[in-house]
């Protein structure tokens, strides 16, 4: 019989008043806990299931008497039924909870209003229905809806068809879509579309069985990122439910490359250190081994892996091999020890080193090798002890060769009478073996032989001349450590031989190669002058010839254009006079076709340009007259004398004979001051303005200036050349005088105008300056006094 039921029957039963001990009875023996409310809300019965609820609970205690009865004093239970009374409902009910002996318990409270015949209220009914079960469920069901939209972890549910039907915040976030658009896609919208197809069937697949299935996922935004899924299946009625949950694993598969090229790495390493490495199991059996051992064995490093050393080396090698592995595993310690492996070139010896490999408990799971090749250090100290017994028979023979050895406080372990003779007789000192090598010399040699002796201490070998100071006495030195087999420094060796009379022998002779060198420098210099100068003379001399065999034809020209010049005018005058006559006796048709010839024949205009090409030609004639002129001029041989002369006149002739060689590249500025007679030789400082043109010129790389400019300075005559050329660097501005330097192509510069130039102006009493901007030009200044002796 259900509980609402039994409150239906009791209503009807205290309304009628009948069976009264028959209901009391099913009333204490129900199983859920019921109690009476009269209309001044007193309690006036509980049943004993009610009265078994409240034992427990501290709150119920203060509603209730011994008997069952009480008044209502708890302010949760008092608002409940004041406000379910302030309805006109029959039934209402409210949650709450309960402290019982097996903990707390939750419960569904109703209430139920009792009325009289007369339809009067006389109380209420109080039910109390146990649902802690359901409680408990929602509970659990709250906490996993905490765990599941908090989880890092991607979780959703799709149906059988892969169709998404809710979703956590975690696959929200990291699939890029909100949550409407996750519930419209399926399982394989979020598959890379490569792998889409086989991830599917593998993950389905998986939910049988309930492995891990890695695939790749797209976002959004078309991103991808490898996920590790996992996937169960329930069945929800007639139909299953997928629960995929869905890990992204970029991190842990970026360490895993990560580890992945830190393995091939420390392979890689392994693989190109210069000796044999492997490790072997607690059997003996090849676990690992680098290129250089399975090169030495000549197997591949697969067929290696499982073999032993019996079956790789001699009996007696893999034998000693075994005990050595062995004794590494009983005592959990390093061992170093030498072994002997025949190669094809013969026998060689390895110092291996062997370790054990523990895990992470402490336990020993194999034992690691590394051997080196120490063939050639096993030579090395044979070499070593022949070459100290070398020397220490040097030192105990009589020779002309200072010997002596130092530890490392400088202190004798070994010297050679002629050690102790040459200290005696420079020094006055008698040396000792033991004592501090230093205190024997002056404080002059005592820093170059301790600064010697320490850099043979640091390792290094060397050799060098010296000579003694306050002495005329030369040493050639060579130092070298002392080193033992174990490669440690113990102390220095210095050989000193007197070299004195082979220095000043070569002293004599490098001053003598220098004394030549010098002579044959002028020598070459002078030499070089005198060609230039004779084909400065030359280049006059031919001038000169030109300028006489060409003055003759333009003087013809000239002539002929004058007399061709008068012609023209003659025939022009002819021509207006002829125009005048037949306008005023022709008929007015042959004058139209005479015009008409006229007009076709150009007659206006080859009058008008006749006049023009005579002028121009005339023109060009007396340009070609006037270069004749100067050409004579620049060839003028100069006296032996200097004579006063027009600086102007000198610039002007030879800015007219180098101009071809400057137009092309620059605009020529003459700005010629006014300058009184300048006392020298003109030709030879037109030479100097030509040089110093023609540089201008080559050193303009794109169309530049070049500027002339003549002035007078007190008693000085002053001609700056500038240029806007390219600049010459502060490096270069110190050798641009010396003979032979240049900086153009080979053929192309002899190197020797400035010098030629400066040579000039000197002998003029007068000097060069320059000053030069890379990138923006130089400036060439000569001054030559006006009335100076030329020497």
């Amino acid at each position: 019989m259900k509980s609402t039921d039994v409150a239906s029957a009791i209503g009807e039963a205290c309304h009628a008043n009948n069976e009264r001990n028959e209901f009391l009875t099913l009333f204490e023996n129900l199983p859920d806990p019921i109690f009476f409310v009269d209309r001044e809300l007193r309690i006036v019965r509980i049943n004993q299931a009610g009265t078994q609820l409240i034992r427990f609970d501290s709150r119920a205690e203060r509603m209730f008497n011994e008997d069952g009865t009480g008044d209502i004093q708890f302010p949760w239970f008092n608002d409940e039924l004041n406000l379910f009374l302030g309805t006109q409902d029959t039934v209402s009910g409210f949650q709450t909870w309960f402290e019982t002996g097996t903990g707390r318990r939750f419960f569904q409270i109703k209430f139920k209003r009792m009325t009289n015949a007369g339809g009067v209220f006389s109380g209420v009914i109080v039910t109390l229905y146990d649902n802690t079960a359901t409680q408990r469920h929602s509970e659990i069901l709250q906490r996993f809806s905490m765990l599941y939209e908090n989880t890092r972890d991607i979780m959703f549910f799709a149906d059988e068809q892969g169709a998404i039907f809710e979703v956590n915040q975690a696959a929200i976030a990291r699939y890029g879509y909100s949550r409407d658009e996750m519930l419209s896609l399926s399982l394989r919208d979020l598959l890379a579309p490569d792998n889409r197809n086989s991830d599917i069937g593998a993950i389905f697949e998986a939910s049988v069985c309930n492995p891990l299935h890695e695939s790749l996922h797209v976002c959004k935004d078309g991103s991808l990122f490898p996920a590790e899924v996992s996937c169960s299946k329930e069945r929800v009625g007639d139909a299953h439910v997928f629960l995929y949950i869905i890990r992204d694993i970029t991190t842990r598969k970026r360490i895993e490359t990560a580890l992945k090229q830190s393995r091939e790495m420390l392979q890689s390493i392994i693989d190109n250190v210069p000796a044999l490495v492997y490790m072997k199991d607690l059997a003996g059996r090849l676990i690992t081994c680098n290129s250089y051992f399975a090169e030495l064995l000549g197997i591949s490093r697969d067929d290696l892996i499982g073999k032993t050393g019996h079956d790789l080396f001699p009996r007696d090698l893999a034998e000693l091999q075994a005990a050595d592995e062995r004794a590494v595993i009983t005592h959990c310690s390093s061992i170093m020890v030498e072994e002997t492996i025949r190669h094809g070139d013969g026998a060689h010896t390895y110092l291996t080193v062997k370790f054990p490999i523990q895990n992470e408990s402490g336990e020993i799971t194999a034992v690691c090798a590394i051997s080196t090749d120490i063939t050639a250090r096993k030579l090395a100290e044979e070499t070593a002890r022949q070459h100290h017994a070398l020397i220490e028979a040097i030192i105990k023979s009589p020779s002309e060769i200072i010997v002596f050895s130092v530890d490392c406080q400088y202190r004798y372990t070994l010297f050679n009478p002629a050690h102790a003779q040459s200290m005696r007789e420079i020094f006055g000192a008698e040396i000792k073996e033991g004592h501090i090598c230093l205190d024997y010399f002056e404080t002059s040699v005592r820093e170059e032989i301790r600064s010697d002796l320490d850099r043979a201490l640091a390792g290094n070998s060397f050799r060098h001349t010296r000579r003694l100071l306050g002495h005329d006495i030369y040493y050639e030195i060579s130092v070298s450590p002392v080193v033992l087999p174990s490669g440690e420094i113990v102390g220095a060796t210095m050989f000193v031989s007197d070299i004195s009379s082979s220095v000043r022998t070569k002293n004599e002779l490098a001053l003598k190669s220098e004394e030549l060198t010098l002579a044959l420098s002028e020598l070459k210099e002078a030499q070089a002058r005198v060609i230039q100068q004779e084909k400065m003379a030359s280049i006059g001399q031919l001038a000169a010839g030109v300028a006489h065999e060409i003055n003759n034809p333009v003087g013809y020209i000239t002539s002929n254009l004058n007399t061709l010049k008068k012609y023209a005018e003659k025939l022009a005058a002819f021509m207006d006079a002829m125009s005048e006559t037949i306008e005023r006796h022709v008929d007015a048709a042959t004058r139209s076709n005479l015009e008409e010839l006229k007009r076709q024949a150009k007659i206006d205009y080859v009058m008008k340009d006749f006049r023009n090409l005579i002028s121009e030609s005339m023109e060009g004639a007396d340009r070609v007259r006037k270069i004749v002129q100067d050409l004579k001029s620049f060839s003028r041989a100069d006296s032996n004398k200097a004579v006063p002369s027009d600086l102007n006149e000198c610039v002007r002739v030879t800015a007219n004979v180098v101009r071809n060689e400057i137009k092309y590249v620059a605009d020529l500025d003459m700005q010629l001051g006014e300058i009184p007679p300048v006392v020298c030789h003109p030709q030879q400082i037109g030479q100097v303005v030509m040089n110093l043109m023609v540089n201008a010129a080559h050193a303009i790389e794109q169309k530049g200036t070049i500027t002339v400019t003549t002035s007078c300075d007190g008693s000085w005559a002053k001609i700056v050349i500038a240029d806007t050329g390219q600049g010459i660097p502060q490096e270069t501005m110190q050798k641009i005088f010396e003979p032979f330097f240049t900086t153009k192509e080979v053929g192309k510069g002899t190197g020797l105008g400035l010098a030629i130039s400066l040579d000039i102006v000197k002998k003029h009493g007068g000097d060069i300056a320059v000053e030069s901007q890379v990138g923006k030009g130089t400036t060439f200044t000569v001054r030559l006094p006006l009335d100076g002796e030329v020497r």
